[in-house]
């Protein structure tokens, strides 16, 4: 499902009222990066065997698009789904370790069903362990909260017009669920495309959701 959001989508140059403030500059948003008008702050290794030399350089490249992830850079949603894995595992006396969780969290439910199946010889199809974690999900994803910062870089980027896109994994019902009580923020990005679009034929890590977008 692909969603283009209102008038935005004309590279988000037409400026309409919304509830968030949007006085604050994006300092913190980007883990000590700031963001300037259409600036980023780009890395370069030197070497960093000399004690004397800078790890890195600054040089500064203009920002034209930007495609964002929904869960745990828009909205702090990854903790339910660990919740909800772990939950489901206990079940079947099985332990959702740090490994699991880093090879299961960020792709389709069913693919992630897939990979724990596979990985813990769990007796059921990844639809059925899809379905099982969904029973958790869908009571905790209308509490999902906007991450630190991720509000305050939106809108500078918007007030920059710097377009902006989201591409998530999720698929429709999740995706509703999770922005239920954050519809104001969605109307900042240009694009938004949802895990179940029928032209994404691979879920993550393949790249085909962005390359949709």
């Amino acid at each position: 499902m692909t969603l283009a959001v209102g008038n935005l989508a004309k590279f988000c140059r037409i400026k309409v009222p919304f509830s968030i403030k949007c006085s604050q500059p994006a300092y913190e948003a980007v883990r000590g990066i700031f963001i300037g008008p259409q600036l980023y702050q780009e890395q370069k290794r030197t070497d960093c065997f000399s004690q004397f030399k800078p790890m890195s350089e600054t040089r500064f490249t203009a920002v034209t698009h930007i495609i964002m992830d929904l869960d745990g850079v828009l909205l702090d949603t990854a903790r339910y789904y660990f919740d909800a894995h772990m939950k489901y595992l206990l079940k079947f006396k099985k332990r959702y370790t740090p490994e699991l969780k880093m090879h299961s969290i960020g792709i389709k439910d069913e693919d992630a069903g897939r990979y724990l199946i596979e990985e813990l010889d769990l007796p059921m199809t990844p639809a059925v362990y899809a379905h099982g974690i969904w029973q958790d999900l869908r009571i905790n994803f209308p509490k999902a909260k906007i991450m630190d910062g991720a509000k305050e870089l939106v809108c500078h980027l918007y007030n920059n017009e710097i377009p902006v896109a989201l591409a998530t994994s999720s698929d429709t019902k999740s995706f509703e669920l999770k922005t239920k009580n954050h519809k104001e923020i969605l109307k900042y990005f240009c694009h938004i495309v949802i895990g179940d679009d029928p032209e994404i034929k691979h879920g993550k890590p393949a790249p085909d959701i962005y390359e949709v977008t």
